[in-house]
Order: structure tokens, then sequence, then C-alpha cells
């Protein structure tokens, strides 16, 4: 133990401390049962923050410690873990820089879709079982087959004439300074509770029509918190069908935001087609659910 302590630095030893006390300290002094008339666990709004913390703490280790992280490929697996939009908008950047490998950024932008499609199932299953069942043949296959089409793309593009490798890092990224984020789980956190509150009241005054409205809008902005809220609501004032295309709604709707990012900041070799590949993601995955 003396040896590791002098082995890993000081700041690594700190931000391990912070996310053990958010885990194992904070997380079981929580009350876990519900306040107020809008159901709001104390409980599960903290395990929201701590989920976002380590889904960012695990994006930053394997981005410190893991040979061969600055591939687009692999930024683009990893950041749609923690968030596929602003690795869209990430990589859509640093497109501009590089017109010769338009093919890895698409790959890599699809490819954090396809995480996007597995962490949410993943969310969804951890908070809502049963919508998470109705869910499971379309987001894994969607998941799997975003994340295959970006990682031909990707091989693709390795083939090229043009392409070449000097070891450097290409993709623009950086090891971030602020590994658990705990400012941005706060405010997501809020986020959620908000947006469970205006749900729940959308649910109960105009049932699902209105929550399938408020999952395109909510969707084209921050499609998380609002399946999260969702999950919450979904097996009270919502049958488990409609929550379930809600989800694939909000998703849908992000796929095409993110297209609009990539199209706004990406270079033109990859924003349009970028755009394109989303949108098609977004209508394949509402026509596979309704045809499921």
């Amino acid at each position: 133990l003396e040896t590791l302590a002098t082995r890993v630095p000081t700041a690594e030893l700190r931000t391990l401390a912070h996310f053990l006390v958010l885990t194992a300290v904070i997380l079981p002094a929580v009350p876990n049962r519900s306040f107020t008339a809008f159901q709001i666990n104390p409980f599960k709004i903290w395990l929201i923050v701590v989920a976002v913390c380590g889904i960012s703490y695990l994006s930053y280790l394997l981005r410190r410690f893991l040979p061969g992280d600055h591939g687009l490929l692999l930024t683009g697996l990893i950041g749609g873990i923690y968030s596929s939009t602003a690795t869209t908008v990430a990589l859509a950047r640093a497109s501009k820089r590089e017109d010769e490998r338009s093919l890895s950024y698409i790959g890599a932008i699809v490819a954090a879709t396809g995480m996007m499609y597995v962490r949410l199932w993943v969310l969804v299953a951890l908070f809502a079982p049963p919508i998470a069942r109705d869910l499971a043949a379309t987001f894994w296959i969607m998941g799997c087959s975003a994340v295959t089409i970006g990682a031909f793309l990707c091989w693709r593009q390795s083939k090229l004439p043009a392409d070449t490798d000097d070891g450097r890092p290409r993709d623009g990224s950086t090891v971030p300074t602020n590994p658990l984020e705990i400012t941005s789980a706060l405010a997501f956190a809020s986020l959620f509770v908000a947006v469970l509150i205006i749900t729940r009241l959308v649910a109960a005054r105009f049932g699902g029509t209105g929550v399938l409205a408020l999952a395109a809008i909510m969707g084209a902005t921050d499609v998380d918190p609002f399946i999260l809220g969702l999950t919450q609501t979904g097996g009270a004032a919502l049958p488990i069908g409609t929550a379930a295309l809600a989800v694939v709604v909000a998703a849908a709707a992000n796929n095409v935001m993110k297209g609009v990012y990539a199209k706004a900041f990406g270079s033109r070799p990859v924003g349009w087609p970028a755009f394109g590949m989303l949108t098609m993601l977004a209508v394949v995955s509402l026509g596979l659910y309704l045809l499921i």
C-alpha cells in the first residue's frame, strides 16, 4: 500500500477518494423514499449524480491509461458512453483541421451514437426494467449496427492511400482536468428533477400524446434527463408501450439534432454525410420499434 501510494499521483488518489465519498458515504445516507405529490426520491436523484460521475470517471481512466486512446474510433466509443452530443460537436469541430480523414470522423460520430443506444438502454434497465424489456431488441440492434458502421468507416479510411499515421494524436482530444464532473452531475440531477415534474404534469393532463410531443422537444436538447424522468413516470401514469415509444422518439430527435450540430460545426466532407447518417438512424429506429 505504501508503494502504491508513492507511485500513484496525488491528484489521482484525491479523485478516487472523492468518488468513494460520493458512492460509499453519501449515497447510503440519502433517504430512499418518495416525497411530495411528484414522487421525488432523493436516493434515486443522488444515484443519478453517482452514475454521471462514474461514467465520466470511467471515460477519464480509459483515456488516461489505455494504450492507443488517441484513435478517433476509440474517442467516439468512449465519448458516446458519457455524451454522444458533446462527442459529436467535438469531433465535428476537429474535422475542420483534417479534411483528409473525413471517413474516420464520420465513423467516430456514428459509433458514438451507437454507444448512446447502449447507454440509454442500460439507464432505462436500471430504473424501469419493464420499459427496458420493450426496448431491448430495438436499442441493441441500433447500437450494434451503428458501432459496426462506424468501425467499418474508420477501417475504410485506414485503407485509403492518403491516410498516413505518424503516431501523433489526430482527434484533438485531451484528457479532462475534472474527471468526476461533479458540477455537471449536480446540474444534470437538477434538470432531471425539473423534467420529472414536467413529465408528470404533462402525463396527467395530456396523457400519452403530450408525453410523445415532449419527448421530441426534450430529445432535441438533452435526452438523458427526459428519459430518466420518464422511467419514474412510465410505470405509474403511462402504459409501458407509450413510455417506450417516447424513449425511442427522444433518441431519434436527439440523433437529428446531433446531425444538425455535425453540419454546423464540421467540415463539408463530414457535416452533410454525418447529418444524413444520423437522420437515417433516427428514422430506422422508429420504424424498427414499430415493426417489432
